[in-house]
């Protein structure tokens, strides 16, 4: 089923889902590091262009060391209500993942962009919300950043 992604207007909801409570280092399969978001982020801005942007960080324990850009107001949502932080990320304009299927049930319930890194276990729905994300050295590829930053500004309402 492709699903219509509603233009955004508006400051940009920005939800970003590091997972850490049950992952750590050494559990390659799940964990990125803060390099990874924050590179995705800095594509989400350059798309947004002047656009207000409000970063939400999802996580569990302590507050994750991201940089964000400079013009966003961040919101840290820690060891939140399992429900009420699905929802949040869910109805975010951009969700950028973890390798986790917290996140993925989040990006279907989402009618928002989805970032989400490839390879991943499962397939995903057709259609032109879920954006993959190819990464080297476990940091996105320039052209995966290019295509997130030209997925978040083709959205805009001008």
């Amino acid at each position: 089923m492709k699903h219509e992604v509603p233009a955004i207007s508006g400051p940009l909801q920005v939800s970003v889902h590091v997972r850490r409570g049950d992952v750590n280092r050494g559990m390659t399969a799940r964990h990125r590091d803060y390099a990874y978001f924050e590179r995705c982020l800095d594509a989400v801005a350059l798309g947004a262009g002047s656009t207000p942007m409000v970063v939400t960080i999802h996580s569990q324990g302590a507050a994750p060391s991201i940089s964000v850009p400079s013009r966003a107001k961040v919101v840290s949502d820690l060891d939140g209500d399992p429900v009420k932080t699905m929802l949040a990320m869910a109805s975010s304009d951009v969700l950028i993942t973890s390798p986790s299927s917290f996140s993925m049930t989040a990006g279907f319930l989402s009618k928002g962009l989805v970032i989400r890194e490839e390879p991943w276990w499962h397939s995903f729905p057709e259609g032109d919300r879920w954006l993959a994300v190819y990464t080297r050295d476990g940091l996105p590829t320039r052209q995966s950043l290019g295509e997130i930053a030209h997925e978040v500004s083709a959205r805009l309402v001008h």
